[in-house]
């Protein structure tokens, strides 16, 4: 499993750290307290570590998502935008709707509109 992994490589670190220490304690290259500073410094980098585990199984989660984002960003349009399109020379008529009634698919027992009334005269 991930977690036994997780304790295997912090405890090893932990080992590593006071072996070197020792040996470098018995050269004079370090004192005592200097490795106790370094196994501490170790000690909380992996307890921040396993704090940041959880995130990053969220994040590569959501890596599908993040390029399916960024591919619906980089496409390119079937209309081109720069063209200047048709102006329609003139307009007539209005729009009604009466008693409309709508709700969206994923929630169809909430109406979002109900007995919905709409007029737009020419003009408006």
């Amino acid at each position: 499993s991930i977690w036994g992994g997780f304790f295997f490589l912090m405890f090893a670190t932990y080992g590593a750290v006071l072996w070197i220490g020792g040996i470098w304690v018995a050269d004079g290259t370090m004192t005592g307290g200097e490795v106790i500073t370094a196994f501490f410094s170790a000690m909380i980098g992996g307890i921040i570590l396993g704090q940041l585990a959880p995130i990053g199984t969220s994040m590569i989660a959501g890596l599908p998502a993040a390029a399916r984002l960024y591919a619906l960003i980089d496409r390119v349009p079937d209309v081109d935008i720069e063209a200047p399109g048709q102006e329609l020379q003139a307009v007539e008529g209005s729009i009604t709707m009466r008693g409309v009634h709508f709700a969206y698919p994923s929630r169809p027992q909430i109406e979002v509109l109900r007995n919905f009334d709409l007029e737009i005269t020419a003009g408006q």
